[in-house]
């Protein structure tokens, strides 16, 4: 007969030091997804942004 897994208690708990390391992620994330865009557009001059055609 096949059985299922054991009752086992699991410690789901978050801390403050979790709390800190998921905000630290997060502002990475995005700062690189501002950062990375932003030095390509500044990159360029007005003219060469109004000028490129899409598609």
């Amino acid at each position: 007969m096949i059985q299922g897994p054991s009752n086992q208690e699991l410690d789901v708990s978050i801390t403050g030091e979790n709390v800190i390391q998921l905000a630290g992620v997060t502002a990475t994330i995005c700062i690189v997804s501002i950062a990375v865009p932003a030095a390509y557009v500044l990159r360029l001059t007005p003219r060469q942004i109004l000028s490129r055609k899409e598609g």
